[in-house]
């Protein structure tokens, strides 16, 4: 077959790969109720770099940050990479802050991904592996879910496997061009998420299990890449141990999340459990085994590239603190590997390859039919609260309590294109504490005085709250009951309609069946006098905001 003829046959199957992910990931595009914890943050990231993009603060960037997470207190930029919601910020510039744009951008990254991943396979297995192997990933519902909510997951995955696709041409033509390829992609990865750094252990070992590691040390190459993947992640490992004490503390800290010690047994068995509780489908897993096993017994050196993939995830992520299942997603692909490389196996077998390949397409439209009946997590309510909130304000200050207090504020923000809004959180201005309500906690006010004092001096006008405190915590509960004082007049409740919880535990209250309550401050000053201050412990920070002085 000619190159030509080739190049279109593979330009169809990639669109209908494009296709297939579209109609998986982007499920409810439309629907701005979707939502995941930490979605949240990274949606008003991408917002924050817009508005960036748009003001060019060049002469005093860190005063103008500051200043942002002030009025806006629902960023991540810092403790989380800037890179995806980098590429975010150019959607929402050019098709408007809303969802829909910020999830295209997210699934631009999820077709590189595809392509790459395509690619890939088809020089080591051919193109019907190829695409058998990436409907498989893509179909599998715990990959598929994350294309619903603005989270990081899609985005590294896919910055790994381009990143993986230039590795393996190095492998295969020892190309330079391949080598600074690779040290730029994968310094981008790590720029959309930390945890891409795995990758770098990967093709290291792959280098020494092949016996190549040595000559390629050898050559000048290697170490010119180095050097730029160096100055590509360094200035990342700077604002990660400037900004990220909480992200330090979950990958590298000595006090498991998870319970277990790092070289338990326990902890060993973690990321096995997740592979098969989370990650695959049963059906999925059977042949994954099964592929692995036909790559042994066939002595099929072309599955070492993903036998130290998947090696080097569960090494790593094991040594890991963190061990939310989503940390490890990057093998699942991996294992689509081993699933479709019987079809290799199996080509002079014109039979048993077809029976081979409608059962991989069982698999597929089986988990596609599983991803369907999944309904994505939603939360309605909060846009509403905060149109009403702004039509009801007096002054530009309000003051929100709720756990979705991230998206409330993007809805306020979105809401209000002159940025007009300046928004306080009571996990910030009452408490302060770091990812849950009760880790490294202060309590910076507890009592009805404390209460006037802050809603005088900061000048608020208008208080949203859920109507249960979600935290747990006195001075929370406290508020809510000072709300119901003669200062006070209820302007409107917003019913939340939910199937999420407000914790991602098992067991946590449902949202569901609440409702967001909208007061009017009557004693509300005309202007905020004094300083703002804000603790930050997830960042290791704390912001000062003096009122007289204050810049957008």
């Amino acid at each position: 077959m000619d190159l030509r003829k080739q190049s279109i046959i593979n330009t169809i199957i990639l669109f209908f790969l494009y296709v297939f992910a579209a109609a998986l990931f982007l499920r409810g595009i439309g629907d701005e109720s979707l939502g995941f914890p930490d979605a949240d943050r990274i949606l008003m990231d991408g917002v924050f770099l817009r508005d960036v993009l748009v003001d060019l603060p060049f002469s005093s960037p860190m005063d103008y940050a500051y200043n942002y997470f002030a009025q806006y207190p629902a960023l991540s930029i810092g403790y989380r990479p800037p890179f995806f919601p980098g590429v975010e910020a150019i959607f929402n510039l050019t098709f408007g802050i809303n969802m829909w744009s910020s999830r295209l951008a997210l699934f631009l990254f999820a077709i590189a991904g595809i392509t790459a991943w395509y690619k890939l396979v088809d020089r080591l297995y051919g193109s019907q592996a190829a695409v058998f192997s990436t409907l498989l990933w893509v179909s599998t519902p715990f990959v598929a879910r994350w294309g619903w909510y603005t989270m990081g997951e899609i985005p590294v995955l896919s910055m790994v496997l381009v990143t993986a696709y230039f590795f393996y041409r190095f492998l295969e033509t020892s190309a330079a061009k391949y080598l600074y390829l690779t040290a730029i992609f994968l310094g981008l990865s790590a720029w959309t998420k930390q945890t891409a750094v795995f990758a770098g252990v990967w093709f290291l070992l792959v280098l020494l299990v092949r016996g190549e590691l040595l000559p390629v040390l050898r050559r000048r190459d290697t170490w010119l890449a180095s050097i730029l993947l160096a100055a590509i992640i360094a200035p990342l490992a700077a604002l990660t141990l400037s900004f990220g004490d909480q992200n330090v503390y979950q990958s590298i800290g000595s006090m498991p999340t998870s319970g277990a010690s790092r070289f338990s047994i326990e902890n060993w068995l973690i990321l096995i459990r997740n592979l098969f509780n989370y990650h695959l489908t049963l059906p999925f897993a059977v042949l994954a085994l099964a592929g692995a096993a036909a790559s042994v017994i066939t002595k099929d050196r072309r599955a070492i590239f993903g036998v130290i993939g998947v090696l080097s995830v569960y090494l790593f992520f094991s040594l890991l603190v963190g061990k939310n299942a989503r940390y490890a997603i990057f093998w699942i692909p991996l294992f689509a590997l081993f699933a479709a490389a019987p079809l290799r196996y199996l080509s002079v077998h014109r039979l048993a390859r077809t029976a081979f390949s409608a059962l991989l397409a069982g698999v597929i439209v089986y988990q596609t039919v599983l991803v369907y009946q999944q309904t994505p997590a939603f939360a309605k309510g909060y846009k509403e609260a905060a149109a009403v909130a702004l039509k009801n304000r007096k002054g530009p200050i309000v003051f929100i309590d709720a756990y979705n207090n991230g998206y409330l504020t993007y809805f306020f923000r979105q809401q209000d294109p002159n940025r007009s809004t300046y928004v306080l959180r009571g996990d910030k201005i009452l408490t302060s504490a770091s990812i849950s309500a009760k880790h490294w906690l202060e309590v910076h006010a507890s009592t009805y005085d404390d209460f006037r004092k802050i809603l005088k001096q900061n000048a608020v006008s208008i208080i949203v709250v859920e109507d249960r405190d979600y935290t747990g915590l006195a001075p929370h509960k406290a508020f809510r009951e000072f709300l119901k004082t003669d200062q006070f007049r209820l302007v409107d409740t917003i019913p939340i309609t939910a199937n999420r919880n407000i914790s991602i535990l098992p067991g946590s209250p449902p949202l569901n069946g609440r409702s967001l309550l909208i007061y009017e401050n009557k004693a509300a000053a005309d202007q905020p006098e004094g300083k703002l201050i804000l603790k930050l412990p997830v960042v290791g920070r704390t912001i000062v905001i003096d009122w007289k002085k204050r810049k957008r």
